[in-house]
């Protein structure tokens, strides 16, 4: 099983952080889905997901945080991606993820960004 770690911070306002440590290959994105499907299900409107510590993102990875923003907007809520490693960035243009899922490298802007998608289609 791949070493993937996940930590949950709340910042306030409605708007928590969960930081993934790892990379998000097929064994990570297979270790990492259960996990984050209950932190995604029990978050509140807005979620961030710091991708500072993912150093890989393969296509199991991409459909996680694809599968994770598809819940959130389901529920009125809104996910965005934080701080994306240059290779993992260069990944989220190449498919257009960041289309899907906006990405920040702030998380004020990010807050501010998100709270005008909550509660929308």
């Amino acid at each position: 099983m791949a070493e993937i770690d996940l930590q949950l911070h709340h910042l306030g306002d409605g708007l928590d952080q969960i930081r993934i440590v790892g990379r998000l290959d097929s064994a990570g994105a297979q270790a990492l889905e259960q996990p984050l499907k209950a932190m995604i299900a029990a978050a509140p409107a807005r979620v961030l997901i710091d991708l500072s510590q993912v150093p890989f993102l393969g296509s199991m990875g991409i459909r996680s945080l694809l599968t994770s923003a598809q819940a959130m907007r389901r529920r009125g809520g809104a996910l965005g991606l934080l701080n994306p490693q240059s290779l993992v960035d260069e990944v989220l243009k190449m498919t257009g993820i960041q289309t899907l899922i906006p990405t920040f490298h702030d998380v004020e802007a990010a807050r501010s960004a998100l709270a005008e998608h909550v509660g929308g289609p």
